[in-house]
């Protein structure tokens, strides 16, 4: 992510000024590293990467900016306003998003549908310049306070969907990405524990939090018509295999 990129994320979170100031030194210095590093690596970025450019907010997935490759800058999610309590008619989301997901009130797991909306989501360039911006359906899923997001996105913009592992179901290729990110506070100094640990691509670091913590994220996605799934879990109970399963049933949904 480019210093750019990174001041102007900082820059429109709602913290105090001598806060802010942190956080932006925090996050220049841990984007310098990450741009000296990929130098050295291959090009190639991969989507389960997450680039999160400075506060623990941007992990409740209302926020979020993804690598998508090494010339282009960030993938970036806000929420509208366009909320709703129940599952979405095919006639809503063919009027608010020009197509029509794969949608379900429950899976056979137990994860019922509790809620959703309509984001707004964009990619940018390197130097801050959108791409492309589209509309996304997000839907939010929960069993016994265990909680699921499954967004269904349609766009032009061409991604790396490689991931740790994958599954052919249906003739459906899907493909599973997880790791584990570090949030920690603006003036955090990483130890030589972390900083190996970040260089074996078992940590992913963050800035803005009060205190050290951890997060397992976990995601299934895949394409099917045009529409690119993600079903998404931050700590959560599901195992891979059982999200899988999860991604096979909304596949068997297709007409």
């Amino acid at each position: 992510m480019e210093a750019c990129e990174i001041k102007n994320a900082v820059e429109s979170i709602k913290l105090p000024e001598e806060a802010r100031k942190r956080i932006l030194a925090a996050s220049l210095a841990h984007g310098a590293e990450d741009r000296a590093a990929e130098k050295a690596a291959p090009k190639r970025i991969k989507l389960r990467r997450v680039m999160i450019a400075a506060a623990a907010a941007v992990m409740l997935l209302s926020v979020t900016a993804y690598a998508v490759s090494a010339e282009m800058g960030s993938w970036n999610a806000k929420e509208t306003g366009r909320k709703f309590s129940e599952l979405p008619t095919a006639e809503y989301c063919l009027s608010e998003l020009g197509y029509v997901p794969l949608m379900t009130e429950s899976f056979e797991n137990g994860y019922i549908f509790t809620g959703g909306g309509i984001e707004e989501k964009s990619f940018t360039d390197r130097s801050g310049g959108v791409i492309e911006e589209y509309l996304s359906l997000s839907l939010d899923y929960e069993k016994e306070g265990d909680r699921l997001s499954l967004s269904a996105d349609k766009f032009r913009t061409a991604l790396d969907m490689s991931g740790d592992d994958s599954r052919v179901i249906d003739g459906v290729k899907l493909m599973y990405g997880s790791y584990v990110n570090k949030v920690v506070p603006a003036d955090y100094e990483l130890t030589a524990e972390d900083m190996a640990a970040r260089d074996r691509g078992e940590l992913v670091f963050s800035y803005g939090s009060e205190y050290p913590y951890t997060v397992h994220v976990q995601s299934v996605f895949w394409e099917l018509d045009g529409i690119k799934y993600f079903m998404t879990q931050l700590d959560g109970a599901l195992t891979e295999e059982e999200l899988f399963a999860m991604a096979g049933e909304l596949i068997a949904r297709r007409g």
